[in-house]
């Protein structure tokens, strides 16, 4: 018996109903996917809206066109990392640098994703402020196709060190008070990554 079937037996145990609602079947992957399709896979499972872009130029008038309600906000906080991307047609509600807890909308790079887990990885970085990933209620991700690796370990082994590692693997959520399933309370509600395929 595999230690998922382990948990199972005492949950249903537990509850006296025989049964354990809300338990998603696990996704069984095949381990010949490419990474990027693996991760496009996953990272829908864990609710991340997932674009492809040939080219980190197409971004700005693909999420303009794709997600015009995140526009829409009066201020809208980039990463200085990507302060090289046409961000023109929207001057006006483009901030670079770290969200100071009044944007509603936050643009920041990833350095690297997980495709068996659907989560993108941030290192500490002073022009990729981690305030961009978790205080604003949207968030755009951008990350490179080349970036994205298989496991965690392959992320640690390829990419440069650093202090802290930050995973964001979807929309914030908690199901801790009062049992049900609550999205958008710790940080981003919904999350959106674009993935640059050149």
């Amino acid at each position: 018996m595999s230690t998922r079937e382990n948990i199972l037996q005492r949950l249903k145990a537990a509850s006296g109903t025989g049964t354990v609602a809300g338990l998603p079947e696990p996704f069984m992957f095949n381990r010949h996917m490419p990474c990027v399709d693996l991760f496009e896979t996953m990272a829908a499972r864990n609710g991340i809206l997932v674009h492809e872009a040939q080219d980190p130029d197409q971004i700005p008038a693909m999420a303009m066109e794709q997600h015009p309600e995140l526009f829409r906000l009066q201020k809208i906080c980039v990463s200085p990392c990507l302060s090289a991307l046409p961000w023109h047609a929207a001057d006006g509600q483009i901030v670079f640098g770290a969200n100071d807890g009044t944007a509603l909308a936050g643009i920041s790079r990833a350095d690297a994703a997980v495709a068996q887990t659907g989560a993108l990885v941030f290192f500490n970085r002073v022009n990729n402020p981690a305030a961009n990933h978790f205080l604003p209620e949207q968030h755009l991700i951008v990350v490179k196709a080349s970036e994205i690796k298989d496991t965690m370990s392959d992320v640690l082994t390829s990419s440069c060190k650093t202090n802290a590692v930050n995973l964001i693997a979807g929309p914030s959520s908690t199901a801790d008070i009062p049992g049900r399933m609550l999205v958008g309370v710790h940080g981003p509600a919904r999350v959106i990554c674009y993935i640059i395929k050149n």
